[in-house]
């Protein structure tokens, strides 16, 4: 692999050139760059894997730098590097597909971790594209007849006899008191660990390793996709315990580690099951499953009697007042260790963590309606509402909900300092609409504010009330249209938004001292 370095500062390319031990990342070749122009003539040259560039740069910013890799369709790793942290930056690099975006002065570690995690993309595309020339093998008839089986068998969709039948013609052992071994694997994406993955390659890669720790072979025919993210593989039984059983399914997960280092890959086993009681056991798999909270590169045995896990609600509203206070890291460690307490000491399940979720809740939209802010301008956006669903599957999928929930706030927060962009952006919608009906509600969900707040901050910034304000853009409108037109009064008034002609003359002799057709004689 080879890394570009571009930057308009001579001195800044040559730090970073010498600020980490290149080769450690597989780095082969370090060019560097002053310009957008010398940018693209590198990579014209050379083949070049990662990019590390600043965004401001004089004679074509970075943005344009990735707009052309884009343009060009290059395989190319974009780390960016820049002095401010301004959010139209960061979402333009999302855009592009950027790998990374530090904050200058590059601290070596950050670095260090941002090259990390673009050599693993790239090495994960090169397994990506071998793995996709042993895809075509998912097609073999013999291999779906099997899996097809065992959806059967454990729906209850086709009776015994029938099953024993179609069973024999595709090399499954179906007589009773044959014993099988079912493991149930599920696995999650770590937070902030990108990866050039989709579903289908990691459930493939996942059926790969553990064919090969179980049957030293790709063997597709014994797994069943029961839902996404959670895998059922039927282990025919011979002499092997079930103490050994557990350290192929420790390797596995080892396994899975070393190769999907990017996932948490979880193991639920049972022990030897007869044929005729595989649907039974393959249940209480998914029942410990979904129990389950830690979901943390572990095997679990399932349990047919546990103890129940008394939910109580810790005390919350210094969590979620920390989360308006600027102490969003602190009270994710909090949370976080909270709840990993009562998973691994309470054995508490994921009806607790969905109680929890619902507390939680709660005392947000205390402090949510205390301070007059709308719960849907925090909590509607796609993302999420699908972290919210998730939130009850994990510990880590409820950090990540409390973790979206804090980026979420910070966000409204920044909205809410450009609050001479909102004002401004409120008159000009005013201005632009004042022959409609204009409602204080309305005008609030534009720059989701509370219709309160917004009164408030317009009048601290604008000196008048909104109200006030409106009917100013009209009478002002007016008094252009009755200088400049014939139109009747009736129509001007409908035409600045008071369709009653009455109620217009009163506001405007209020404003003039004049009538409006005083005024126009005038």
């Amino acid at each position: 692999m080879n890394i570009l370095i571009v930057d308009d500062e001579k001195l800044a390319v040559e730090v970073i050139k010498n600020m980490i031990q290149w080769e450690s990342y597989g780095i082969e070749e370090v060019y560097t760059a002053y310009s957008m122009k010398q940018a693209v003539e590198a990579m014209e040259r050379h083949q070049i894997s990662i990019l590390l560039c600043d965004i401001e740069m004089p004679k074509g910013s970075g943005l344009e730098v990735a707009a052309w890799i884009q343009e060009q369709k290059l395989d190319i790793k974009i780390i960016f590097l820049t002095s401010h942290a301004v959010f139209q930056y960061a979402s333009q690099a999302i855009k592009y597909g950027v790998s990374d975006y530090l904050l200058k002065p590059v601290v070596p570690e950050e670095l260090e971790q941002a090259i990390q995690l673009a050599s693993e993309k790239i090495q994960l595309h090169k397994q990506i594209e071998q793995n996709e020339k042993y895809a075509s093998y998912w097609n073999s008839g013999k291999t779906i007849m099997q899996q097809d089986f065992w959806k059967s068998y454990l729906s209850g969709g086709k009776e015994y006899k029938n099953l024993q039948s179609m069973s024999k013609k595709i090399d499954i052992d179906a007589e009773p008191g044959t014993v099988y071994y079912p493991i149930l694997l599920y696995w999650s994406r770590k937070k902030n660990r990108g990866t050039v993955w989709d579903d289908e390659i990691i459930e493939f890669s996942i059926r790969n390793i553990v064919s090969e720790v179980l049957f030293g072979k790709m063997q597709n025919g014994n797994f069943v996709l029961l839902r996404n993210n959670c895998i059922l593989a039927v282990y025919p039984m011979q002499k092997e315990t079930r103490l050994w059983m557990r350290e192929k399914c420790k390797m596995m997960l080892d396994r899975c580690g070393e190769y999907l280092s990017f996932c948490n890959i979880s193991c639920y086993v049972t022990g030897d099951t007869p044929f005729e009681k595989l649907k039974e056991a393959v249940d209480m798999l998914i029942e410990t499953e979904e129990e389950d909270i830690l979901k943390e590169n572990r095997v679990i045995m399932a349990q047919q009697d546990k103890e129940v896990f008394q939910y109580k609600k810790p005390d919350m509203e210094p969590w979620v007042n920390g989360l308006f206070d600027k102490s969003q890291v602190k009270v994710l460690k909090e949370i976080q260790k909270y709840l990993e307490e009562v998973g691994v000491v309470y054995h508490a399940d994921s009806k607790a963590l969905g109680q929890f979720q619902h507390d939680f809740l709660q005392e947000l939209y205390i402090v949510l309606e205390r301070k007059g802010i709308y719960a849907h301008s925090v909590l509607s956006s796609p993302q999420m509402l699908e972290s919210f669903n998730r939130a009850s599957r994990s510990i880590a999928d409820m950090v990540n909900w409390v973790s979206d929930l804090s980026d979420s706030l910070v966000q409204y927060d920044y909205k809410k300092e450009k609050t001479p962009d909102m004002i401004k952006e409120i008159k000009v919608f005013i201005e632009e609409n004042s022959g409609e009906e204009i409602s204080r509600n309305d005008l609030a969900a534009k720059v989701f504010l509370h219709p309160d707040y917004l009164s408030r901050i317009f009048k601290e910034q604008m000196g008048m009330s909104l109200s006030d304000f409106i009917i100013q853009v009209r009478i002002d409108k007016a008094k252009v249209l009755l200088q400049k037109t014939d139109d009747r009064i009736s129509d001007i008034s409908a035409k600045v938004g008071y369709p009653n002609t009455a109620y217009f003359t009163k506001l405007f002799k209020r404003a003039t001292g004049m009538t409006p057709k005083e005024f126009r004689k005038a």
